[in-house]
C-alpha cells in the first residue's frame, strides 16, 4: 500500500514559557533506527529546537524525523525569543505528517514595550519612524527581536538605545533626555566628538570650533558635523596639544607636545625646526601681526620672515615659558615654570617676580596663566608646589601695583585657565568649576557639576563664538556650550 501524506498545516498557540536565552547541547542526537513513522516539521521563522516527548532531539526546523512510535507524540518547539510551542500528534504508519508552525501568524508571539522618558512628553521613534506616541506609551504588536528606540523632545537631547523585545513578554524602556535649554554637552557617548580629554578651544572667523585633544589629537566642529586629525590620518605631529590659536589670516596654530604646526585648511606648515626646543607651551599674537611662541628653552618672535630667539641670555626671566599675553600697549608677557612673569616692550625687559611683586612669598613664581584685559587689567594664575612652599593664588596688575584676588566659592589655587570676553568679563577655568565676574572676584558666578550641567568639573579652555554662544573644554568631561542669554 503507498504511503499516504497527511498535510497539516497548523498554526499552534503558546502552551508554555521559554527562556530567552539560547539552550547550550553537549552532544549529538542519538543513532536510532529508521520506522515508518514519519513527520516533517518546519517553522517561520526556521531554527527552532525540537523535542518530541521531552526529549531534546537535537535538529532543529525545517527537519523530517523518521525514528518516531506509531500513536500519540509530543512535539515542542524552543525559538529564541518565543514562547514554547506544544504540539500533540497521532501518527500512524506508513503515513508522513508535515507541520509547520507560523511564528508570525500567531499574535501570542508577540511583544510590547513600556516606553517612559524623563521628562515624559517625548516623541517616540521604533526603528527610526516616528510613532504617534509621546511618552509614557506603549508599543503593541512587536515581534520579537532587537529594536532601536529613539526620544526626541523640544529643548532636549534626541537620545535612543536598544532593545530585545521577547514573545508575549511587557518590556521596560526609560531614558531621560538631557535639558539643553541652557547647556549642551558633547562627550563620546553622545556626540561626535572623539574625546573626553580635552585641552583648548578656539574659534576661527568662519565659526567654526577647532578643538585641541590630550589623547585624540585635533577635533572641528561646524556645529553640525565633526572632523578629526591625528597622527594617523594628517601629518599632525602630536595627539597631544597644548594650545591653539587663529591668525589674522584665519590659520590654525597647534602647540604640541614635539612641536608647532600651521594649518590653513588645505596644507599643513611644519616650523618646529625654527623653535629652540619641540615642547612647544603657548602661542600669541601681537598687534603688528607677529607671533610670540612659547616653549620649553626660550620664547620665539615670528614677523612672517625672520625667527628671534629670547632665552635668559638676553632678557627673559626664565626660559620654561609657560603662557604668553598682549596687553593694550602691546606689550609681551610671560609666565615662566620657576622665575615669575616677564614683560617686553620691544626694547626691554621687565620682571616681576615674589621679591618685587609686593605680595605674599606664598603665593609663589610658577605662573600657570597670564591674560589681559581692555581696561588695563593683567590677570595672573599662580601654580601650588609642596616642595617649594607655594599655595599658589590668583593676582591681578592694574597697571600700578599688584593685589592677590580671592574667587567666591572656589580656591584660587586650582586655576587652569583665563579668559577675558568681549564686554571685559574675566572668566576663570578651575579644577573645580567655571566662575565670571566683572571688578570683584567676590561676587564671581560660579558654575560646577552640582549647580549646573556643565559637562566636567576640571575647565581646560574657555571661548565665546560669533553667535555669544559660550563653550568649554574640560578634561574628563568633554566639551559644553552654554547658550548665549544665560550668562
Amino acid at each position: 500500500m503507498s504511503n499516504r501524506i497527511l498535510i497539516k498545516i497548523l498554526f499552534i498557540g503558546l502552551l508554555s514559557f521559554i527562556s530567552c536565552e539560547r539552550e547550550v547541547y553537549n552532544s549529538e542526537p542519538e543513532e536510532l533506527p529508521v520506522k515508518n513513522v514519519s513527520i516533517y516539521i518546519d517553522s517561520k521563522p526556521a531554527g527552532a529546537l525540537i523535542y518530541v516527548n521531552n526529549k531534546n532531539t537535537g535538529l532543529k526546523t525545517p527537519a523530517k524525523l523518521n525514528w518516531l512510535e506509531e500513536g500519540e507524540n509530543k512535539f515542542t518547539l524552543k525559538l529564541d525569543l518565543f514562547k514554547d510551542t506544544t504540539l500533540y500528534i497521532f501518527l500512524k504508519s506508513d503515513e508522513v505528517d508535515s507541520v509547520l508552525v507560523n511564528y508570525y501568524l500567531n499574535p501570542g508571539h508577540y511583544g510590547k514595550v513600556y516606553c517612559t522618558s524623563f521628562p515624559s512628553g517625548a516623541d517616540i521613534y521604533l526603528n527610526d519612524s516616528l510613532l504617534n506616541l509621546k511618552t509614557p506609551a506603549t508599543v503593541y504588536n512587536l515581534f520579537p527581536g532587537l529594536y532601536k528606540i529613539k526620544y526626541t523632545k523640544r529643548l532636549h537631547r534626541a537620545d535612543s538605545n536598544n532593545i530585545l523585545i521577547k514573545g508575549s513578554i511587557l518590556s521596560f524602556f526609560h531614558l531621560s533626555l538631557e535639558d539643553t535649554s541652557v547647556w549642551v554637552s558633547y562627550r563620546t557617548n553622545n556626540s561626535g566628538i572623539n574625546s573626553n580629554l580635552l585641552a583648548d578651544i578656539v574659534v576661527d572667523s568662519n565659526n567654526i570650533k577647532w578643538i585641541g585633544t590630550r589623547d585624540k589629537g585635533l577635533c572641528k566642529f561646524d556645529g553640525k558635523n565633526w572632523s578629526y586629525f591625528n597622527n594617523e590620518n594628517s601629518p599632525l605631529l602630536n595627539n597631544n596639544i597644548n594650545d591653539l590659536a587663529i591668525d589674522r589670516f584665519n590659520r590654525l596654530w597647534i602647540a604640541t607636545a614635539t612641536g608647532l604646526q600651521v594649518y590653513n585648511g588645505i596644507n599643513w606648515i611644519d616650523y618646529t625646526s625654527y623653535l629652540p626646543d619641540n615642547y612647544v607651551t603657548s602661542i600669541a599674537f601681537d598687534k603688528n601681526g607677529n607671533t610670540w611662541i612659547g616653549t620649553q628653552n626660550g620664547l620665539v618672535k615670528y614677523n612672517g620672515s625672520n625667527w628671534v630667539i629670547y632665552n635668559t641670555k638676553n632678557g627673559v626671566p626664565g626660559n620654561f615659558i609657560t603662557a604668553i599675553a598682549i596687553d593694550e600697549d602691546n606689550k609681551i608677557w610671560i609666565g615662566t615654570s620657576t622665575n615669575g612673569i616677564g614683560i617686553f616692550n620691544g626694547i626691554s625687559w621687565t620682571h616681576y617676580n615674589m621679591n618685587n611683586m609686593g605680595l605674599p612669598i606664598n603665593v609663589g613664581n610658577i605662573i600657570k596663566e597670564i591674560k589681559c584685559d581692555r581696561r588695563g587689567n593683567v590677570y595672573v594664575a599662580h601654580a601650588p608646589s609642596k616642595n617649594n612652599g607655594y599655595t599658589g593664588g590668583f593676582t591681578k596688575f592694574n597697571g600700578s601695583f599688584w593685589e592677590v584676588l580671592t574667587l567666591n566659592v572656589i580656591s584660587s589655587h586650582l586655576i587652569e585657565t583665563i579668559y577675558v570676553d568681549k564686554n571685559d568679563m574675566i572668566w576663570v577655568g578651575t579644577k573645580d568649576g567655571l566662575t565670571k565676574f566683572y571688578d570683584n572676584p567676590g561676587n564671581a558666578i560660579f558654575y560646577n557639576t552640582y549647580n549646573s550641567q556643565i559637562p566636567g568639573k576640571e575647565v581646560s579652555g574657555i571661548v565665546i563664538d560669533k553667535n555669544d554662544d559660550l563653550w568649554v573644554t574640560t578634561f574628563g568631561g568633554g566639551l559644553g556650550k552654554l547658550k548665549k542669554g544665560n550668562f
